[in-house]
């Protein structure tokens, strides 16, 4: 605030005098408020800039530019501040420790298969047959050879030949035995269930009719109601992250709208290589609750381990700063 004051002796200021000295103090009052601003030391500067914010701040405009920009404020102080829940992301696959491996008991050729992939079985259920001729014509082979050396020992006993008896006699137990086997492998003909389960490895229509080897694998059957787990695949990157006991989650991609509560019961100690993903580390996790009824091993998707919790900015930033860290070490 300024005041200008103008005296004359000889008479008063008229009405129009009064107007022009009005008009040219209006043309000189900006000049003279900026030379004063630029005058000024900093210290002074800074003091009128935060008064003025602070008097733009309280006053009653732009509402809704205030609201956003206090809005912003409190987001950048969370962000820099707040502490958020870190978790491990991770393969996982389904799978169970009651795997049964159905081999085909011997050579031969699969006469009928009774079940598909995805069927349920109960404890003996016949899942596969083998052609059983073959045995058919050994057993009568087995019976002939028994009959013909029973004769033959007893015709050497009538002559009187004891050492001609004593072969016969041998080689009839040796056909005796043979037929044994022979009998054994017909009564295994039919490959079955060991417990109740799901089939879940078998293709009817690739099996049905095929030529197999003794021992070949024909069936796999896994028993759902005990013994399932997952198996994660953690990268080397955030293995050190984790440890076990913590708890996680799972989705499995058939039902993505579900959750499953896990926890972390073995670490393995070595990694594993991946082409496509580098060294990873094989974890297990063992379900909290009861599994549900359309699980089968195999199944996969995504699986999150609770690491407890992170600085955001840490979170949002940290797989960059250790790009950057390796990328220009020296």
């Amino acid at each position: 605030m300024a005041v200008v004051v103008c005296e004359r002796a000889d008479r008063a200021f008229i009405e129009q005098e009064n107007r022009l000295l009005h008009l040219a103090i209006l043309q000189v009052t900006p000049w003279l408020a900026g030379l004063r601003r630029h005058d000024r030391g900093w210290g002074e500067r800074l003091r009128d800039g935060m008064h003025d914010a602070a008097a733009a701040l309280i006053a009653p405009r732009r509402t809704a530019t205030k609201l956003v920009a206090v809005a912003v404020l409190v987001g950048l102080a969370v962000m820099l501040l707040g502490r958020w829940a870190y978790r491990i992301e991770a393969t996982a696959i389904l799978k169970t420790d009651h795997l049964a491996y159905l081999p085909a008991p011997f050579e031969g050729y699969i006469d009928h298969v009774r079940v598909e992939i995805g069927d349920a079985v109960h404890e003996g259920d016949a899942l596969l047959t083998l052609d059983p001729a073959d045995l058919y014509l050994k057993e009568s082979e087995a019976l002939a050879d028994i009959l013909h050396y029973v004769r033959a020992a007893d015709k050497a006993r009538a002559q009187g030949a004891l050492a001609d008896m004593r072969i016969a006699e041998a080689q009839g137990e040796q056909a005796r035995a043979r037929l044994e086997r022979v009998r054994y492998t017909l009564a295994h003909a039919a490959v079955r269930a060991p417990f109740e389960g799901i089939v879940v490895e078998g293709e009817r229509t690739e099996l049905l009719g095929a030529p197999v080897r003794k021992g070949e694998i024909l069936f796999k059957v896994a028993r759902l109601e005990e013994g399932l787990y997952l198996e994660l695949e953690v990268d080397e990157r955030d293995i050190h992250e984790i440890a076990v006991g913590h708890a996680g989650d799972v989705a499995f991609l058939s039902r993505t709208d579900l959750r499953f509560p896990v926890r972390i019961e073995r670490i393995d100690p070595m990694a594993t290589v991946k082409p496509e993903r580098g060294a990873v580390f094989v974890v297990r996790a063992v379900f909290t609750g009861a599994p549900a009824s359309w699980w089968r091993p195999g199944m996969s998707r995504l699986a999150k381990i609770e690491a407890g919790p992170r600085r955001i900015p840490w979170i949002l930033g940290h797989r960059t700063l250790d790009f950057l860290r390796l990328r220009f070490w020296w």
